[in-house]
């Protein structure tokens, strides 16, 4: 089922980015590794940024910053933070890929073989992908969007990467949609733990 993804938190969230004057814009320094006041201890990246949101301000920041000049555990710290914004550019991708399957629903509502061709058509056309990828894509982004919100959501916040996304809508397949969401909530609440490990045992008992 294709769920609307107009006015969802995705919208939401990201039109966020552009109503809070470019958030960390604000207080972006020149340059990151001569930083007095915000920055780390050893002159690198600001002691703060591993709780920076993802988003625009966090993607200004991380063009100035010379990997070259840092210390070991800044670039740590470097490949947490970009890595957050990557989970959260990867879930406004796939809400764009929904919201392509959702425009071939409205325009060929009748005929749902038609609208599944024409968004495979479109996904293939727009990412060069072969059929077979640019359907397993839709399905994805259908899940994530409309089944498993919940994962959405954090991967938009940047709490959960595509991989484990992946797991996540993967290994609760065979659940219904409320069983499913079900075993994410509990996995997104838990305490650490490979992820495929609690989602496989938790699925088991449903």
């Amino acid at each position: 089922m294709i769920l609307s993804v107009t006015g969802s938190v995705f919208e939401h969230m990201f039109v966020k980015d552009f109503e809070k004057s470019f958030g960390d814009l604000d207080v972006v320094p020149v340059e990151p590794s001569l930083t007095v006041g915000g920055g780390s201890a050893t002159g690198g990246l600001p002691s703060d940024l591993h709780l920076w949101d993802p988003g625009l301000g966090l993607a200004a920041f991380l063009v100035t910053v010379d990997r070259g000049r840092l210390s070991g555990h800044d670039r740590v710290t470097l490949v947490r933070a970009r890595s957050r914004l990557i989970s959260h550019l990867t879930a406004g991708l796939y809400a764009d890929i929904a919201s392509v399957a959702e425009a071939m629903t409205d325009e060929f509502g009748d005929d749902p073989e038609m609208a599944q061709e024409s968004a495979t058509l479109e996904l293939r056309a727009a990412l060069r992908l072969t059929r077979r990828s640019a359907d397993i894509e839709i399905g994805f982004a259908q899940d994530l969007v409309g089944r498993l919100p919940r994962v959405a959501v954090e991967m938009l916040a940047g709490r959960v990467d595509l991989r484990r996304a992946r797991v996540l809508v993967d290994e609760t397949m065979h659940l219904t949609e409320s069983q499913a969401r079900l075993v994410v909530d509990e996995v997104m609440d838990r305490a650490p733990e490979p992820i495929r490990v609690r989602v496989s045992r938790l699925a088991t008992f449903l």
